[in-house]
C-alpha cells in the first residue's frame, strides 16, 4: 500500500517540477533572443540590447527563485560557448570583458524583480528598478576596468546613462507584460 501512495505523490509531484523547469527554461530562451535584438552606439562601448527586458520579466513571471535560475542557465550557457550573448557571441570571457559586469548581474536581478510577482504595480515597479540599480551597479563597476582612466561620472554615463531612457521602457513594459499575463493565467 505505500508503494503505491509513493507512486501516487510522484505522479503529482512531477508535473510541478516539470511546470518549473520549463518556466526557467523559458526565461533563458527569452533572455538568449533579446540578447540577439542589439546594436551599438558610437560613444559607448555597451551594446543597446532587450537583455534588460528578459531579465526583469523572468523574475515577475516565474518568481525569484526560477527567475534567477533562468538566468543563471543563460550564463552557464553563454560560459559554456553557446551563442546567446549578444550578436551571438559566447564563451566565458565574455562574464570577465567589458559587459561581464552586466551579465553577471542577471540572475540577482531576476531574483530581485521576482520579489515583486504577486504584488500590486506599485510593487512591481519598486523591485522593476532596484534590479535595473543592481544591473547598472554591477555592469558600470566591471566596465572601470576597462576605462581605468575614465571618471566616476564618465564611466556612468558610458554604461548606464546612455541606457536610462530605454531602460525604462523596458522596465515599464516588462512589468506591464507580467501583469497582463498574471491576469491571463
Amino acid at each position: 500500500m505505500t508503494s503505491t501512495t509513493g507512486l501516487s505523490q510522484l505522479h503529482y509531484q512531477l508535473p510541478l517540477w516539470t511546470k518549473d523547469w520549463r518556466g526557467a527554461a523559458a526565461g533563458t530562451m527569452v533572455t538568449a533572443l533579446c540578447a540577439q535584438v542589439s546594436f551599438h552606439l558610437p560613444f559607448t562601448p555597451v551594446p543597446v540590447t532587450l537583455q534588460v527586458f528578459a531579465v526583469l520579466l523572468s523574475g515577475l513571471l516565474l518568481g525569484s527563485r526560477l527567475g534567477a535560475l533562468s538566468q543563471l542557465q543563460y550564463l552557464v550557457l553563454g560560459a559554456l560557448g553557446a551563442p546567446v550573448f549578444a550578436d551571438f557571441n559566447g564563451g566565458l570571457m565574455h562574464l570577465f570583458g567589458i559587459t561581464g559586469g552586466y551579465l553577471l548581474s542577471y540572475p540577482f536581478a531576476a531574483w530581485i524583480s521576482g520579489l515583486g510577482k504577486d504584488c500590486n504595480l506599485q510593487r512591481r515597479m519598486a523591485v522593476s528598478l532596484s534590479a535595473l540599480a543592481l544591473i547598472y551597479l554591477m555592469g558600470c563597476m566591471q566596465l572601470s576596468f576597462f576605462l581605468p582612466h575614465a571618471t566616476l561620472p564618465a564611466t556612468f554615463i558610458a554604461g548606464a546613462g546612455w541606457f536610462l531612457v530605454w531602460d525604462m521602457v523596458k522596465l515599464c513594459a516588462a512589468v506591464s507584460l507580467s501583469r497582463l499575463f498574471v491576469r491571463q493565467l
